[in-house]
């Protein structure tokens, strides 16, 4: 019994030996890589210790970034420089730790954009101009040779004495000089009332959508018109309304051109500024033009309309 006992006292130092060893080689062990989020963490036996926070806080391009850990600040920025593209982590400055540099290369980028949102300078205006100028020192168009441009920038002919007209001599009443409008036709093509003042005679009826009479007297208008091309005339249709008394638009005025078969030229008046012309409104107005813009008749009655211009066309019965 006593042998044995001294047997076992004897090896009691060794095992006690083994022990130390085998628990000082558990926690000691090689650091491992965790495969959660690339954390590195040290295997502790029962417990995992997490190694210090090494993230970068996000700063902008003026701030490359706050390090948790100030000691491991180059580890983290070597780490991350070898995912920076080639053309950011050449030697010319833009590198992830240089961000003013970045920025400032982006300069120019962004003083475009400024340039793109600021003030665009003049903007042409030629909206109810033929000629002249377009307000920002170029031009709206020139007038073909015998025509000058007017104040009011149409191009009309200058072929007598009367033309243009002289603006003391512009009234509402028979024997005055009519005003000068400028309108636009079913397709955006402007036409000056002054355009008229060289011709021997010239017609302008005055048409809306809600009136009845209009219906029947536009549909001689191309008649007269046709029959009267062989003199020293031209004519127009104004229209200022359509059916519902609403402002006359480009698609009612090419439906009024098309129903009638007009011919002539057929013009938009939403403002009913030619009816003013002579003093008048509404609709169903039948103007007739003397040579030098001269009022030779206003008013709804085809027959002293038709007899106005054979006068100035000297028509004989």
């Amino acid at each position: 019994m006593r042998e044995s006992q001294r047997q076992i006292w004897f090896l009691r130092p060794i095992f006690i030996g083994l022990c130390f060893v085998y628990a000082v080689g558990c926690s000691k062990g090689e650091p491992q890589k965790s495969l959660d989020e690339g954390v590195i963490v040290a295997d502790s036996g029962d417990q995992g210790v997490q190694a210090p926070d090494l993230s970068v806080d996000s700063g902008g391009l003026n701030d490359p970034g706050t390090v948790t850990d100030p000691g491991k600040e180059l580890e983290v920025f070597e780490d991350a420089g070898s995912q920076i593209p080639e053309d950011l982590a050449s030697d010319d400055g833009a590198s992830l730790d240089s961000g003013v540099d970045v920025a400032e290369d982006l300069g120019p980028t962004l003083d475009v954009i400024t340039d793109m949102g600021g003030d665009q300078g003049c903007v042409p205006d030629c909206a109810q101009a033929m000629c002249g100028s377009d307000g920002c020192g170029g031009s709206c168009g020139t007038c073909d040779e015998g025509t000058v441009c007017n104040s009011s920038q149409a191009c009309i002919a200058q072929v007598t004495d009367l033309c243009p007209p002289l603006e003391s001599e512009i009234g509402v009443e028979v024997s005055d000089t009519i005003g000068e409008v400028v309108l636009s036709d079913c397709d955006g093509k402007l036409y000056s009332i002054h355009q008229l003042c060289p011709r021997k005679a010239s017609w302008i009826y005055v048409y809306a959508g809600w009136c009845g009479p209009c219906q029947e007297h536009l549909g001689w208008a191309d008649f007269w018109y046709t029959g009267y091309s062989e003199y020293d005339f031209q004519a127009f249709v104004v229209i200022t309304d359509g059916l519902n008394f609403e402002p006359v638009s480009p698609a009612y005025c090419q439906q009024v051109k098309a129903n009638f078969n007009l011919e002539m030229p057929v013009l938009m008046d939403p403002f009913e500024q030619v009816s003013a012309l002579v003093g008048a409104d509404g609709a169903d107005l039948n103007i007739v033009l003397g040579q030098g813009s001269k009022i030779r008749y206003a008013g709804s009655n085809p027959l002293e309309f038709k007899a106005a211009l054979d006068t100035e066309l000297e028509i004989e019965d």
